[in-house]
Formats: structure tokens, sequence, C-alpha cells
């Protein structure tokens, strides 16, 4: 458990780790120490098929992806293999899935039969076929993104720019003001109704004003414009439903561990070892989710997994083994 701790989510690699052993008088060889750590990541699998059937289960799912480099095997070159992530606003678990590349199959093999209900993304193209092959499958934008479009042609257009962000900050108070009363998802969208669709016209109106005025479509602005038309049908879905958020924030938090931890380790080591920090990241994050300190989650699930119920394994996933076993984990 200290271990994967040190590695996943204090970004130490296990070559600093055996040193580290070294110096206290503990010879640990690498095998060993990888060893471990697959060993681990396999009998921590169910739980992470139980947060990933928790996720699909919720109806509104949020994803992003990260590349990681990942080694081909002697003699080949490493190639740019991808950790998918996957959240919910109506779940506390996190779930990552390792791919060798970045395709969109990947991404319907991990929905599997559960093709249904909202995916919040950020515009990625991949998501197209997706939605036209499973119709229940409903696609959502992104408003962060736009944000951050606008805000990077705040050097070339300020004014333009920033009045742009500024219509485009209410509809995050609209959503700051739903949080601050606790609103329920219905009590949400008649919320979005009243104020969050008039600041979208308004938007959709500057934007028509902006395009007319522009006099190129390559600078930063124009291309903070061509995002937002293109984007459009899915940005304006979050009206439908008051469980669907406005952004993707949630999950590109989620990816920020694994974009540190890379600066470290660098590549994984296999196929094998991408998927096995899958794993590992997708409890370690859920931890994180529900303030669980990993460690003592670890030390308790690594005991407890191989000898616990698989009907009842749910009661593993960071969010539900908070309310059994964290007491006396801590003793």
């Amino acid at each position: 458990a200290w271990i994967l701790v040190q590695k996943y989510c204090n970004h130490l690699p296990l070559y600093r780790q055996q040193s580290i052993f070294a110096r206290d008088g503990l010879e640990l060889p690498r095998q060993t120490l990888c060893d471990w750590v697959m060993a681990c990541a396999y009998y921590l699998g169910p739980i992470q098929e139980a947060l990933k059937r928790e996720l699909l289960a919720s109806g509104v799912l949020q994803l992003d992806d990260t590349p990681i480099e990942c080694q081909a095997g002697k003699g080949k070159s490493n190639f740019k293999a991808h950790l998918w992530t996957y959240t919910s606003p109506l779940s506390r678990g996190v779930v990552f899935d390792f791919a060798l590349d970045w395709s969109h199959e990947h991404v319907a093999a991990f929905l599997g039969n559960q093709i249904e209900g909202y995916l919040v993304g950020d515009g990625y193209a991949g998501y197209g076929p997706l939605v036209e092959k499973y119709p229940a499958l409903i696609e959502a934008g992104c408003w962060a993104h736009v944000l951050r479009k606008f805000r990077d042609a705040l050097k070339e257009a300020p004014v333009e720019a920033s009045r742009m962000m500024r219509r485009i900050a209410k509809l995050f108070d609209v959503e700051r003001e739903a949080v601050e009363q606790k609103l329920e998802p219905a009590a949400v969208r008649a919320l979005r109704a009243e104020k969050s669709q008039p600041a979208l016209t308004a938007i959709e109106n500057e934007a028509k004003a902006l395009r007319a005025l522009a006099t190129s479509d390559q600078g930063p602005l124009a291309k903070a414009l061509t995002y937002l038309e293109n984007q459009w049908p899915t940005l304006t879905r979050f009206l439908e439903d008051g469980r669907v958020p406005i952004h993707n924030n949630s999950c590109e938090n989620a990816i920020r561990p694994v974009a540190v931890g890379r600066k470290n380790w660098l590549f994984a080591g296999s196929e094998r070892g991408g998927r096995a920090a899958a794993t590992i990241y997708s409890l370690i994050e859920s931890c994180r989710r529900v303030d669980v300190d990993p460690f003592l989650y670890l030390r308790d699930v690594l005991a407890r997994v191989c000898t616990h119920p698989s009907s009842r394994v749910h009661e593993l996933v960071p969010a539900v083994w908070k309310d059994h076993f964290a007491a006396d984990a801590a003793r």
C-alpha cells in the first residue's frame, strides 16, 4: 500500500523508491516492486469494475483523456498511449481506462451495452461517431473550454474577448446559485430556463456580431468563435436536464495528478503496466474525492478484497468503504 501511494499519489517512481529503501538497509529488487504493483492492480480490479458500473448507471458521464508514453518492448520505440478519465456529477468515483491509442472505439468498449444518457466532453471529434451509432447517447459540451479560447484571444482583441467572457461568466453564476441553494435537478432546470437561456441568447447574438466584424478566420478570436459555433448544439444541451454540468472541469481535475506523475515516472513500462496504473489511479483519485487517506484505504482493502464476497464488492469502493470500514482501518 505504501509503495502504491508513493508511486501514484506522491509521484515517486519505483527506481527512486528502491534507492530510498536501500539507504534504509532494505534491498528490494526493482522487479519485485513491479511484481507487487501488478499483483495489487489485479486484486483491486474488481473494485475498479464496481466504480465503473456505478458511473455508467448514473446517466451522465463526463470524460477526457491524457497521453502517456508507453514502452513497446525490447528494441521497439515508445508509443503514445492514452488514459481516458470518466467521472459523473452523480457519483463520487473516478475511473481511468488505459487505451493504446486515441480511437473512439475505446470509449465505445468502455461504455459496453450501457449506451444511453449524456456524454459530457470537450468537442473531441470521436464523440460524433458514437452519438451516430448509439441514438440514446446525447453529447453535451463544455463551457469552460469556450471560456479558455476567448481568454486566449484577449491579447488580440481585449475588448471583444473580455465582453464575451463576461457574458459566459453569467452561465457560471447561475450554476453557483444552484449549488448555493442546493437545488434538485428539476429546480436547476427551471433556474436555467429562467436565467441561463437569456444569457445564451445574448452570447449567440454577440458571436454573430463579432463574426460580422471579423477580418480574419485565423486569429485566436476567430478560432474561439468557430469553436463556439461548431459546438453550439452540445453547449446548449445542459438546458434539457438539471443533472448535466455546463463544464467538464471535474474530469479535468481528476487528470491533473497523472500529468504531474508522468513528469517523474516518464512512461508506462508496458501495456499491462498502463492498465495497472489505470486501476490504481482510479482508486486513489476516488479516495481523494471523498477525503479518504489512500494509504489507510489500500492497506485495508488489499487485505480484505480476497475474502470479501464478490456480490458485495461495491462496499469496497472508497465512498462506501468510508462508511463501512474507515473507522476500523484507522485504529
